[in-house]
């Protein structure tokens, strides 16, 4: 038995070294990792001995290895897995709780009725919402009257549904590992934030759709090189754009993964435009290759977008772009960082008009500048300014203060990101400006899954929307699984957002879970296809960076991404059992071999070796 846990402690590393780069035959037989070549990290065929390969893959230079992995497609068992049980968790969900609505619901609620009643496109509201939901809003409300509470649940569970889809296929594109797709789809599937932002008239499941639809798109581009996947890609960009406007910068993403394209010698126009004679590309070959991909990365969204902004400008007399910049930009620097200067000639011209206006009773007397809708109110009545000419104040005073004071902007935006990423339920336990831990400023008394969210009566949310009652009738009487969600809903805060932690290195076993999907990211740059873990993290990473830089500690903005989170917490927690698993077989293995050999040898024998061997 020493010498098994010996053999079990010593290649341990090695173990988790084989499983991160799946190269357990190579670990297993010993042989030099070195000299075995190995097809792409999505290459269907196995990997084998240089001696058993083609003699144009032993050359690096050949056209036929320069071509893209061909595509793998993915094990039908383990999609239908994870879609079953994401259609057993949101019927569950469904069965257990009504529509919800969320003070923002309300901006999307007038335009889709603006539009379902008149096709009505002259709303301000429009600067600072893109049309893509209240379209889909308004369709819902045309087409099944009183029933469309019902219809946005199903449509947004559906999505939901598919959200888990996707992510088990972008799981499967980037390891080609069953078990890691089969985690990271389940764990999406019973979700406790995808399955409640379902539930709310927001834009966060449709976008995280579209949103992940960019990225499984973009992978398999990555691995393919087909210039159309990078086109639908594109265009999943421009749709989500439509939902809410950091989803242009997808964009970026896509540009980078044409890039990588490039100088990585694929493309679906021309697999080898290399010199058969140097082995080298000539510069007008990368710039024409350039040229293209960068062209399907943008065109595709550009199509979808313009439209919009062109009629959006024309008729509302201002950028949509340009003016929800504007709008959160002064939420960011005035309202959450509460910034001041003396300096600030726009911040001051603020200032005095909303004192005008309260002196001339136009607002009440505990009225704040900081607030957008005070500043947009008092423009209004005191020099009759619309949206756009009081947005555009804001935005100059907000970059002024951001010029002014950009150490604490960046610090801020640091701050303001790893709280968005720690929080576990952005929607009603979490209050702008508070860090999640024990110390945070938490709403711990609400409970959106209680009926008491849709009490009547003047202030409350069902009175804002008493004049949409007839196409949004929503509705107050529990359901049968109602108990039930309720309860289970307050277990999972109950241990896991305000438990302690389970090592004691963070506040609560949640955010350690965010500390292992960090370490699934380390171990993400240690594989084969780390380029293609790269695009990932940079999609996460520029959604939660410029929606901190943006909007402050809104941590709702970031739910979109926790399905691709949950990538990297699959990876390294497989990774590591599977290391741990190998290891402990290998120990037994030993063990078993070492006691055998003591039983068949006599007492105080030599065993000695063939001379051959």
């Amino acid at each position: 038995m020493p010498s098994g846990i010996a053999n079990f402690r010593r290649p341990v590393h090695l173990h988790l070294r084989a499983c991160l780069t799946d190269n357990l035959f190579t670990h297993s037989t010993g042989l030099n990792p070195m000299r075995i070549p190995t097809y792409g990290q999505d290459s269907p065929e196995p990997r084998a001995s240089a001696r058993a390969m083609p003699p144009d893959l032993q050359n690096p230079g050949s056209a036929r290895a320069m071509q893209p992995d061909r595509p793998s497609p993915a094990p039908r068992a383990v999609i239908w897995t994870v879609v079953l049980a994401a259609l057993v968790s949101n019927a569950f969900c469904m069965a257990g709780s009504h529509l919800w609505v969320f003070p923002d619901s309300i901006d999307y609620i007038r335009l889709a009725g603006g539009l379902a009643d008149r096709f009505d496109l002259h709303q301000e509201l429009f600067l600072i919402r893109p049309p893509g939901y209240p379209a889909m809003l308004a369709v819902i409300f045309l087409v099944f009257g009183s029933w469309s509470p019902a219809a946005i649940l199903v449509l947004q569970h559906g999505m939901a549904i598919a959200a888990a889809g996707l992510t088990a296929l972008i799981a499967w594109q980037l390891t080609r590992r069953k078990s890691v797709s089969l985690v990271a789809g389940l764990m999406c599937a019973g979700s406790l934030q995808v399955l409640a932002y379902a539930n709310l008239v927001l834009t966060e499941t449709p976008y995280m759709v579209t949103l992940l639809a960019c990225v499984y798109f973009l992978v398999r581009y990555h691995h393919e090189g087909n210039l159309k996947i990078l086109a639908l890609a594109s265009l999943m960009a421009g749709l989500s754009y439509l939902l809410r406007p950091v989803g242009l910068h997808l964009l970026f993403a896509c540009s980078v993964a044409a890039l990588f394209a490039v100088f990585r010698g694929r493309s679906s126009f021309g697999i080898n435009q290399a010199n058969h004679v140097t082995g080298r590309r000539s510069p007008g070959s990368i710039r024409r290759r350039l040229a293209v991909g960068l062209a399907a990365a943008v065109a595709p969204a550009v199509v979808v977008v313009a439209p919009f902004t062109i009629t959006n400008s024309w008729i509302n007399g201002g950028a949509e772009s340009a003016r929800c910049l504007d709008y959160v930009l002064y939420l960011r620097a005035v309202t959450f960082d509460k910034l001041d200067s003396t300096t600030n000639d726009a911040l001051a011209d603020i200032q005095r008009v909303v004192e005008q206006a309260k002196e001339a009773g136009r607002l009440p007397v505990h009225a704040d500048y900081r607030d957008r809708g005070t500043v947009i109110q008092a423009y209004r009545t005191m020099r009759g300014a619309s949206f756009v000419e009081s947005s555009a104040v804001m935005g100059r005073a907000a970059r002024d203060l951001m010029l002014e004071y950009p150490g604490p902007i960046l610090l801020g935006t640091v701050k303001y990101a790893a709280w968005m990423l720690l929080s576990p339920d952005p929607v009603y336990r979490f209050q702008p400006g508070g860090a999640p831990g024990k110390g945070g400023k938490r709403d711990l008394s609400a409970d959106i899954y209680g009926i008491a969210t849709y009490e009547s009566g003047p202030g409350s949310w069902e009175h804002v929307l008493r004049n949409y009652r007839r196409t949004l009738p929503l509705q107050t009487h529990p359901r049968k699984a109602t108990p039930l969600w309720t309860a289970m809903a307050r277990w999972f805060h109950r241990h896991v957002d305000r438990a302690d932690s389970f090592f004691g290195l963070v506040d609560s076993p949640y955010e350690e879970f965010v500390v292992l999907c960090g370490l699934g990211g380390i171990l993400s740059l240690y594989r084969r296809d780390r380029t293609g873990w790269i695009l990932v993290a940079l999609v996460i990473g520029s959604q939660v960076a410029i929606s901190a830089f943006l909007s402050g500690p809104q941590p709702r903005y970031v739910a979109p991404i926790k399905p691709l989170m949950l990538l990297y917490f699959a990876l390294g927690g497989v990774t590591v059992s599977r290391a741990m698993w190998t290891g402990a077989a290998r120990c037994l293995r030993s063990a078993s071999r070492t006691g055998s050999n003591s039983e068949a040898a006599p007492d105080g024998a030599v065993q000695t070796a063939p001379a051959g061997s």
